[in-house]
């Protein structure tokens, strides 16, 4: 395995002062805990997903940035519990800038019976895990289709005896992102390519990890509940905390791994439905005026640029944009005209639509669609509506 980079050295941070406000919030959702935590200037979501694929996720409001950790499938199923509650932390880099994030000490929970493929070595009843790949930066999303693991942002791992430790600038060069793992009575050794595998040192004893998993990305400034919910509002304390995590003076609804809150899409439909009305108002002429309802379904593919959300490509020339047909929509997000040629000029660059009489009808015209616009770094989701189909 390559010898990555010297990580940045972690620092205590100066004294800050006790946090007004601390939020924290759990939501289970089958195989997958999610926490948020909430505290003075750090904003994050923990999510641990158990089963024959597990897999680690942080997911910062700041930046909409994060930090992913994929684990061996062969590993067999990994049961993941939480010890205690992830503490919101704040640390300094090697350059002396501010580092804020999360810990959680984290017990698996596996199946003894698939150790030995990991590392022989270490002998055959000995309760390791395997990680095969970590990303920073750019929050991932959910890959049940097709198991694909994405590749910008993805680093090597720099390894201690008991902890392996990830961390790369930002692609402007400001600070970061940083990740660590580790093992709590135990031992980290290099698998095979860019793996690690972490172990315990007793064969009967647990497997005990420690994360830890920050960003230099600049804090948003939260609302309170008071400014936010007034004397008529549900009593649901659920909605009203996730409300609370997702809300901030910079951005209202900030994104988050579990409450896919881009609205991008249905904003784009609903103005396209309501532009014959918009046109007349703007004439002042709606008098006789209505609107005329597509009733094929919808379902649209966002095209984003290499980096997104954290450090996006930009001025890249997209190609493919021509050949309008009934069955499709392109709606522009970050793009810009240049001559005669259009370039990227954002993070979610377009967004594709397909109509078709049901999900799947829908579903193949908007890939087939995508597939036809490219540009250099053009990525996007393979999973779209893989719910309803």
């Amino acid at each position: 395995m390559p010898t990555a980079p010297t990580p940045p050295v972690m620092k205590p941070a100066p004294p800050r002062a006790p946090d007004a406000e601390v939020l924290r919030h759990t939501v289970f959702d089958g195989l997958v805990r999610s926490d948020f935590v909430r505290s003075g200037a750090v904003a994050a979501q923990l999510l641990l997903t158990s089963g024959a694929a597990p897999r680690w996720v942080v997911a910062f409001v700041a930046g909409n940035s994060g930090a992913a950790v994929w684990m061996h499938a062969d590993a067999g199923p990994v049961n993941w519990r939480l010890l205690g509650e992830p503490q919101a932390i704040e640390s300094l880099d090697a350059r002396g800038r501010t580092l804020r994030g999360i810990q959680a000490d984290i017990e698996a929970d596996i199946e003894a019976d698939n150790q030995s493929e990991f590392e022989p070595d270490m002998g055959s009843d000995r309760r390791c895990v395997q990680v095969r790949q970590v990303l920073l930066g750019s929050v991932v999303r959910d890959h049940q289709s097709d198991g694909r693991l994405p590749i910008a942002g993805a680093v090597s791992a720099a390894l201690e005896p008991d902890t392996a430790s990830w961390s790369r600038d930002r692609l402007d060069g400001a600070a970061g992102y940083a990740l660590s793992v580790q093992v709590l009575g135990g031992l980290v050794k290099a698998g095979d390519g860019h793996s690690v595998v972490l172990c315990a040192h007793s064969p009967a004893g647990p497997l005990r990890l420690r994360l830890r998993a920050l960003t230099g990305d600049t804090p948003l400034t939260p609302w309170c509940e008071a400014e936010l919910l007034n004397s008529t509002a549900a009593d649901l304390p659920d909605a009203r905390r996730s409300l609370l995590f997702l809300s901030y003076r910079e951005k209202l609804l900030a994104g988050s791994w579990r409450f896919h809150t881009y609205f991008g899409r249905d904003t784009l439909m609903a103005l396209r439905l309501l532009l014959p009305v918009l046109q007349a108002a703007a004439n002042n002429a709606l008098a006789g005026k209505t609107l005329d309802w597509d009733a094929r379904v919808a379902l649209g593919v966002v095209l984003c640029s290499e980096g997104y959300p954290s450090d996006v490509r930009k001025n890249d020339v997209i190609e493919g944009l021509n050949g309008a047909n009934g069955s499709t929509l392109i709606f522009h997000a970050g793009t810009k005209a240049h001559s005669d040629t259009v370039l990227t000029d954002g993070g979610r660059v377009l967004c594709v639509v397909g109509l078709g009489a049901d999900t799947h009808a829908a579903k193949a015209a908007a890939y087939a669609r995508a597939e036809q616009i490219t540009w250099p770094g053009r990525f996007m989701r393979p999973d779209i509506g893989w719910r309803a189909v």
